[in-house]
């Protein structure tokens, strides 16, 4: 609970009855707080943008692509805001999916079909990235389906 909620809820609590205060404290447990992007610190938002541009440059190097990983693991914390609890999960599903889905295009190599498969990592990588470095720079959340 937010400190200004816990004020709100001592002075609400002088004037209402227990009963009346219970159901006003559980109703503000349940909503989320979703952030504006000008509450979004510059250091959240410059460690965002470094991750992305680690995977940007480790598109063509390799090494970096894993540090990017390892950066976004290192940064990962249930404590952090929701723009950065968002982008961090974008990055480290973005890896372990393109780790999988290059190991299956290696095995089907020899079929062609692995070719393809590659190929379509590496540009759905590029929309990715691209993708997380738009909404790191204004401030907002990546959009992940649940």
């Amino acid at each position: 609970m937010l400190f200004y909620e816990s004020i709100f809820l001592i002075l609400k609590g002088a004037i209402m009855s227990e009963k009346e205060n219970d159901i006003l404290e559980t109703s503000m447990e349940k909503e989320t707080v979703v952030q504006s992007p000008a509450s979004v610190s510059d250091d959240a938002k410059m460690n965002v943008i470094i991750g992305w541009g680690l995977y940007a440059v480790g598109l063509f190097t390799g090494i970096l692509f894993i540090a990017a990983f390892i950066w976004a693991l290192i940064k990962k914390d249930p404590e952090n805001s929701e723009f950065e609890r968002t982008h961090y999960k974008a990055m480290t599903s973005m890896f372990l999916w393109s780790l999988g889905l290059c190991v299956l295009g290696v095995i089907t190599y020899i079929f062609i079909i692995g070719v393809f498969i590659i190929l379509g990592v590496y540009v759905w990588n590029i929309f990715r990235i691209i993708n997380g470095l738009v909404k790191a720079t204004d401030r907002k959340p990546y959009p992940i389906k649940k």
